[in-house]
């Protein structure tokens, strides 16, 4: 669902409840845009609801200005890795780095159990704590199924070419790859 005004904990609790009659749910898609006023506590709520959609292939979450930390990422990786049919991904916000710098290495190992991924979208912003440390242990070796990856790292100020080539080697080991999008700017 989409709306122009705050969502809450309390929004991603009763959404989550929901999920407990949608069992044959294929596609979320949650947008909460620059008003969410979810914690980690909502994502919490949301991403044990998701874990219950056995048979979701897509999934894309959208929560700009959030107050989700790694705790959260904590949560949704949890969640992902009991979507075996997950298709697509696509994720925005500030949440994925601005905690510590660690969100996508969290995320990795979530990803790497998804054996069906074929489309992953990652798009930051504000990522002043990622560095190159953040995406040196980044791999997405074991996703053998994925064709595209699109990622944008915008306003990253503390990454270098060492960051890039440490992405670029996972991204190389991917067989069937065959579309790569890579926005980055500081």
């Amino acid at each position: 669902f989409k709306r122009d005004f705050y969502i809450t904990d309390k929004d991603l609790f009763y959404l989550a409840r929901a999920f407990k009659e949608l069992k044959s749910l294929q596609r979320l898609t949650l947008e909460a845009g620059d008003w969410s006023q979810v914690t980690d506590r909502g994502f919490y709520y949301l991403t044990k609801g998701m874990a219950r959609l056995r048979w979701l292939k897509s999934l894309s979450l959208e929560f700009s200005y959030s107050k989700i930390t790694n705790v959260g990422l904590n949560y949704l990786s949890q969640s992902l890795k009991k979507l075996p049919l997950l298709e697509v991904i696509w994720l925005q916000g500030d949440y994925l780095e601005k905690a510590t710098g660690k969100g996508l290495k969290i995320l990795n190992s979530s990803f790497n159990r998804l054996l069906h991924l074929q489309d992953i979208t990652l798009l930051t912003f504000d990522c002043l704590q990622m560095t190159d440390q953040s995406l040196e242990k980044v791999n997405f070796k074991r996703l053998v199924s994925l064709r595209c990856i699109y990622i944008s790292f915008a306003e990253c100020g503390q990454l270098t070419d060492q960051g890039i080539y440490f992405l670029t080697q996972g991204l190389k080991k991917l067989p069937n790859l065959q579309e790569i999008g890579l926005e980055l700017w500081k």
